[in-house]
This record gives structure tokens, C-alpha cells and sequence, in this order.
């Protein structure tokens, strides 16, 4: 089988999503994917810590707890100035799921761990409950892992993605966190960007949009909800990836007359860019591919690396 990794080759930017076609289709073959090279890849693969994103989501939502105020994230961000990115950061495989194979890795997504920062700093208050005050937080976020140093601890095979805010992309921080890496990395970093950040401020996205291109990147955009699938152009856009949450609600909208619309944008999108993203279980995974999604990623297909 070849390398899953050679469509993110800085060789063959022309269409990313034309390039890993074959290999999606090379896993389809199974005999071209054979035991040794299973073993091979599993032990490239670093099981995600147990307090992943979905458990952090969880957590923070269901705890009741007082809101933080300005003062108090003017205290932690001041905090954070001392605190290495490494200390902070969990990561997450994006992967091909196919039935009876083991899942192959596309790209890890390496982000701050919001549950780690409130249990060490604030466990008697909740950090996202204000929108504002949790916006102005992940910017201190971006700052922390658009380091050199932070470059520089990435391991040189990796396939990089890192969530970031649109407008990060133009601050010195970014062009210093760039350069670093594309000194050591040959495949090109894959910036998330929220689907709202971007209608917030499209001039701005367009602005950074044409940055990212000229460095080589990909662009890739989260939470874009199921339902809406259709409504983005992502010609327009650029967009590389789109990520949409798993919603056990969408199970009910897809048997719905709805369900056969939303699989056509979906196969009009070109299905092999389409991740479904927060699948915690073996349902999420029956769904999308039900969709002719590929690409997953959440804590269950953590627990198939890890099998």
C-alpha cells in the first residue's frame, strides 16, 4: 500500500483532495493491505490521552459552575505566559475507517486542552460559558502554540492540523510558528478554522485564505453543521476539509425526505474531504459511512487504533 501520507506532499499542491483519492481507494483494497504493514502503522499510532476533546466538552458543559470573570482570565492568561504549550496541548488522529481494517491516519490534530487548564488553574470555574470571554481566551491559546519552540517539538513525519482563529493567521506569532515548521516538515500544516469565525469577518478570511495558499497549507473548517451542509460553496471558500459534529439528532433528520438531499450535497462535496468529527461510538462511525464518509475522528476511533 502506498503511504497515506504522500497526498499532503508540498511536490503536488495542486489539489489535495484529487492526490488522496488513490490512497483512499488503495485501503479499499485489502490486499494491498496486508497484516505486517497493520502492525507496522499501529505502532506509529499514539493513543489520545483519556481527557480527549469529547470528555473536555462533556465535562465543562455538564458542571455547574460560576462563570469566569475579566479579571480572572486577565489572571490566567498572565498565568499561562509561564506555562510551555507542550504542558497543555492534547492531540487526536483524523483516520480512514473501514470496516474489519485498521484505521489508517490522514493527519493528528494537536490543541489546548481547555480541561487541563481549568482543573490546574480555575476547577471552581467554568472557562466557556461567557462566548466573549472564551474568544479572547483562545487567542492566548493561538499565541501559545504559534511558538518557535512549540515548531520545533513537532515530530518531523507528522502530518500537523492545529485549530486556530482566523484572524491569528495575520499576527507575527504565526509567521514566526510557519517558518519554523516548514523548515523541518515537508507536508504542509492544515489550519481549522470555525465555520462562524469565518462568516464573522469573510474579507478578513479571504485575506488569510490567499497567506495560507502562498505557504502551501491547507484549510480546513469545523462544525459545520450537517444541516448546512449545502449552503457554503467551499469553490469559493478553498476549503480543503470540512468537519461535521456527529449528532445523534441527525439520525431522525436523515429518515426524514431531507436524509436523500443531504447525501447528495454530501457526495456533490466530494465525500473524500467530508470528516465526521466527535464519534465516541460505534454508531457514529455506522452513520457516516451510511453517508459515504471515510474520515473520522473522536474517541472511538481511538479505541479501534488502540485494539
Amino acid at each position: 500500500m502506498k503511504n497515506v501520507k504522500r497526498f499532503m506532499n508540498k511536490s503536488n499542491l495542486a489539489n489535495p483532495i484529487e492526490i488522496i483519492k488513490p490512497s483512499l481507494e488503495d485501503m479499499c483494497t485489502l490486499d494491498q493491505i496486508t497484516e505486517k504493514e497493520g502492525n507496522k502503522k499501529n505502532a506509529q499510532i499514539q493513543v489520545h490521552e483519556k481527557n480527549h476533546e469529547e470528555k473536555e466538552h462533556n465535562y465543562l458543559k455538564t458542571t455547574t459552575m460560576p462563570t469566569i470573570s475579566p479579571l480572572q482570565l486577565d489572571q490566567l492568561e498572565r498565568s499561562l505566559e509561564y506555562v510551555e504549550a507542550s504542558e497543555i496541548t492534547n492531540e487526536q488522529n483524523i483516520c480512514v475507517v473501514l470496516p474489519n481494517l485498521t484505521p489508517q491516519i490522514i493527519f493528528t490534530e494537536k490543541y489546548i486542552s481547555v480541561e487541563k487548564i481549568q482543573k490546574e488553574f480555575l476547577p471552581d470555574y467554568n472557562l466557556t460559558e461567557n462566548m466573549w470571554l472564551f474568544q479572547r481566551l483562545t487567542e492566548t491559546f493561538d499565541q501559545k502554540i504559534m511558538t518557535k519552540q512549540f515548531a520545533q517539538t513537532i515530530k518531523k513525519d507528522m502530518i500537523l492540523s492545529i485549530n486556530t482563529n482566523v484572524s491569528s493567521i495575520l499576527s507575527y506569532h504565526f509567521d514566526a510558528f510557519i517558518a519554523q515548521y516548514n523548515l523541518t516538515h515537508d507536508a504542509p500544516l492544515i489550519l481549522e478554522f470555525k465555520i462562524f469565525d469565518i462568516l464573522a469577518n469573510l474579507k478578513q478570511y479571504f485575506e488569510v485564505k490567499s497567506k495560507l495558499k502562498k505557504l502551501g497549507c491547507r484549510i480546513c473548517v469545523e462544525y459545520m453543521d450537517l444541516r448546512a451542509i449545502g449552503v457554503i460553496d467551499h469553490n469559493i471558500t478553498d476549503i480543503d476539509f470540512i468537519k461535521i459534529p456527529w449528532n445523534k439528532h441527525d439520525l431522525k433528520f436523515m429518515a426524514e425526505p431531507f436524509g436523500a438531499e443531504i447525501k447528495a450535497k454530501i457526495k456533490a462535496l466530494n465525500k473524500m474531504q467530508v470528516i465526521l468529527i466527535h464519534c465516541g461510538e460505534k454508531e457514529a462511525i455506522t452513520f457516516g459511512q451510511s453517508l459515504g464518509i471515510k474520515i473520522f475522528q473522536g474517541f472511538y476511533v481511538d479505541k479501534l487504533q488502540s485494539q
